[in-house]
């Protein structure tokens, strides 16, 4: 079951139902849902445990590596940060037919907080998972990040 809510989760983005079974999967919580505009970065958006989840799903160029698309987004989000930025990346690792990675990024300065995100890269699709949260709940932030990872880790 959970498999096939990943495959179809990063198949294509008009299939969000299944991004929201895999956010199930990973007994999140309860979720909030956040209305998405049409031109927003993210196909999804919630509210989770106090904290503020995203995700969206793209399919990879025909020469794009999943490492390369990881490294892109993370260039991209440290321009949310107003101050210093510290920053953990977890190599891919295979995780059944997919591939898994998991970025923490802590951002100081006046705008500090904590993003914990998990990459995935299956078929040809690349998605890309986030919770955001200020430092007094970073532990929330990265039991999300822990809670998917795991339920990736589960799909053999």
């Amino acid at each position: 079951r959970a498999e096939r809510a990943i495959h179809a989760a990063i198949d294509a983005p008009a299939q969000l139902a299944s991004l929201d079974r895999l956010l199930a999967t990973a007994r999140l919580g309860a979720l909030k849902r956040i209305a998405v505009p049409a031109h927003a970065s993210v196909d999804r958006a919630w509210i989770a445990g106090g904290v503020v989840g995203a995700g969206r799903v793209r399919a990879l160029a025909p020469n794009e590596r999943f490492e390369e698309a990881v490294l892109a987004d993370l260039a991209e989000l440290q321009f949310r940060c107003s101050g210093a930025l510290d920053a953990e990346f977890g190599l891919p690792r295979d995780a059944g037919t997919t591939q898994v990675a998991t970025a923490t990024l802590d951002c100081r300065g006046p705008r500090a907080s904590v993003l914990a995100l998990v990459y995935v890269h299956a078929r040809s699709n690349f998605a890309a998972l986030l919770h955001e949260g200020p430092p007094s709940r970073r532990d929330v932030v990265l039991d999300k990040q822990a809670r998917l990872a795991r339920a990736l880790a589960r799909v053999r």
